[in-house]
Formats: C-alpha cells, structure tokens, sequence
C-alpha cells in the first residue's frame, strides 16, 4: 500500500525533533553512571544505613559518598579516611564528630578527600607538649576539600603536612585554626618546599575574626582585626596591634624576609605560638605572649631575625625557642617571666646574641647563661649540651 506523501513528510518531522532529545537522554545517563558512585548512608532511618562513619569509610569504594543524618550525633569516632571520598554531615550545626580527645577527630591520607557540613571538635589526646600536632582534622594529602565546617575545642583546628593543592574555605574554627607544618612527630629540619604551603584558603574565621592567609604577599600591612594570620614567601609585610585570643598558632611566617611585627598581644594559644620557619630578617619588637605553648619559635633556617622589647610571661615549655640551624639571631631588651621549662633554648642553631635581657629568675648582674643541645644524628640522636650567654642581663624591668 503506497504511504501518503503528507505521513512522510510528519515521520520524517518528528525523527528531526526527538533524535536529539533521545541523544541528551542517553548523555545524561551515561554522565550520572561516571560522574556518581554509591552513596553510603549513617544514621537516619533507612533499612541498610550504617551506624558509625567509620564502618560507611570501610565498606566505600574510591569515589563514593558518605552522607550522614544528624539524629545520631554526637558520633565519637576518630576517622581515618584512606580512600577518595566525599563526607557529607546533614547540618553542620547538629552533625558532630566528636574525637573524645583520644586522637586526631580525623585523618586524612588519601588524596581528593572532601569534608563538608560537620562540627568538629575534641581532637587531642596523649601528652599536651608530645603530642602538640594532634587535631581536629590532620591531613597528610592532597586536594583536599574542607568546606563549611565548624571546628572547634581541638588541640588544633587542622593541621596540614606534606600536602599540596588544599582548598580550605568557608569554615568557623573556634579556639582553633590551621597549623602548616613542616613536621609533627618527626621533629627535625627538612627543606623548604613551596608547594607545600600554596592553598586556596580564604572565607574562614577563627573566633569570630577572619583568617588571614596570603602567598606571594608584599609591601602590606595586614588589618588587625584578624583571628589568625598565615603569612607565606611574603616581604616587607607588617603586622601590628593585632590581638590574639586562643588562638594556638596566632601568627605563622613561613619563607618571609624584611617583615615587622610589633606591638601585638598573643593569649591563652595552649597548643601554640607565634611561629617563624624559613624565615629571615624579620623584626619582632614589643609583643606581648602570655599562656602559649611557647612564646616565639624560630625554626628551620629562620636567621638573622631581631627580637626586642618583647614581654613573654608563662608559656609552657619556654618563652623562646630557637632551633633546626636557626643562627645568627639577635635576641635583646625582652623581658622573660613566669615558670616555663626554660625561658629561652636552644637546638642546634648556633651565633644567637643574646644581651640585655631581663629574666625573672635571675638576679644577679653576672652573665645570663642560656642552655641547649646539639643533636648528633650520626650517633644515634645524642644530645650534646649547648650554651648562649646573655653578658649584660637587666636585674629590673626598668
């Protein structure tokens, strides 16, 4: 039977119309099939749903999702994610991972990890001084993703080591913040490496103030209306008339020359300090650090720095620390008092001048002496004692 020609003409309309359609369609399913894997669920009220995050993490594969409900938080666990995976909370404000202070909240090996839409709190654990790097999230890892979260009450906030192409946005740390580490338990000199300190972090608070964190900074003086400033392979930048409170590491220099920092208050930072690595000439005059794990720290080639008319009183295990070939620093006019361990030590870093200084302890005008040690590495870790003499100590605070 012969097809009218005016069918033809409407098969062959409606093949031109929908061909595409059916195209996208098959596009859109193919996509979804290799952009999303399985979605694992803990807690809410699904048949199946997991009960721990930690039992979800295992039973994942690379690439999947965990989404957790919030009606059974709290969860105390302490994470360790060693596989890509995106970690979802309900509500940020009520999806709690709480690390019992008994380790680091979460652990994060694996690269593409992502965390988002948690509280986070209580990661710590063991002695306070040994165990300093312990937080509420450790990451060893690259492109990690922490986006709004709140972090809270751990030892620190996050701590980073080794770890490359970070993106850190968009989260509330409170009494915490973010440690760029070279080391953690391995204490000890290592190199300086640029991309381990290159991260996209920007949007966050620490305290109610915003965290500063800048690469590539020069001739700047930062707002001091700051909570925590993260300054790397910067010049000629001052920081001044900030105050800092619980804070752990309130002012981090990494790779920094010619910079001025003074007349700034550091308190009550209990797992931290105001921490210079790789840095040089830089001036530090008429701070004040009170109740910190250590007052200011010099490490990792950090040379030729001056430090003057500074106050640092009852930072716990010494008021300056200066070591890992931290030489040639000038150490002048400080005022060193309360009951550290040492109010100031030295760890093989050598032509540190020290003259001028008052220290509570001592009170006498004879000749400061300052202890430390010289590690030998080559003698399995022998600690060989090591000294700086502060000639011409003050017997006053006048």
């Amino acid at each position: 039977m012969k097809i009218p020609y005016w069918q033809i003409i409407f098969l062959a309309t409606m093949i031109i119309i929908l061909l595409p359609a059916f195209s996208t369609a098959s596009l859109i399913v193919q996509t979804h099939t290799n952009t999303y894997q399985t979605t694992h669920y803990v807690g809410g009220y699904g048949p199946g749903n997991y009960s721990t995050i930690q039992s979800a993490i295992n039973n994942a594969s690379p690439g999947d999702a965990i989404y957790v409900y919030d009606n059974q938080a709290p969860y105390q666990e302490n994470l360790f994610i060693d596989k890509p995976l995106t970690l979802y909370g309900q509500n940020k404000y009520t999806t709690i991972i709480d690390g019992t202070n008994n380790n680091n909240t979460i652990t994060i090996t694996a690269n593409n990890v992502t965390i988002t839409q948690f509280t986070i709190c209580n990661g710590s654990g063991g002695h306070r001084i040994l165990n300093w790097y312990q937080a509420g999230i450790r990451i060893i890892a690259n492109n990690t993703k922490i986006h709004q979260n709140i972090i809270k009450d751990n030892r620190l906030g996050i701590f980073i080591k080794e770890s490359r192409q970070l993106i850190i946005r968009d989260n509330i740390f409170l009494n915490d913040c973010i440690v760029l580490s070279p080391y953690d338990k391995d204490m000890g000199y290592t190199p300086f490496e640029a991309s381990y300190y290159h991260h996209i972090i920007e949007n966050n608070t620490v305290n109610g103030k915003p965290l500063y964190y800048q690469f590539n900074l020069h001739n700047t003086i930062i707002p001091n209306t700051v909570g925590q400033i993260l300054l790397v392979s910067s010049t000629n930048t001052t920081i001044q008339h900030c105050d800092f409170q619980e804070a752990d590491f309130a002012i981090i220099l990494i790779n920094a020359r010619d910079c001025t920092i003074h007349h700034n208050t550091l308190t009550n930072g209990t797992a931290g300090m105001l921490w210079m690595l790789y840095s040089s000439n830089n001036q530090l005059y008429n701070n004040t650090l009170t109740q910190n794990l250590e007052g200011i720290c010099l490490d990792c080639s950090s040379t030729d720095n001056t430090l003057s008319h500074n106050t640092l009183v009852n930072n716990s295990i010494c008021n300056i620390m200066i070591e890992s070939r931290s030489h040639r620093n000038t150490i002048n006019h400080n005022s060193f008092r309360g009951t550290p361990r040492a109010h100031s030590y030295l760890s093989n870093s050598f032509q540190n001048k020290y003259y001028q200084n008052y220290w509570e302890d001592h009170h006498t005008t004879l000749p400061k002496v300052i202890t430390g040690e010289l590690l030998l590495p080559l003698l399995q870790g022998y600690r060989l004692p090591w000294y700086a003499i502060d000639w011409f100590p003050k017997t006053s605070l006048k």
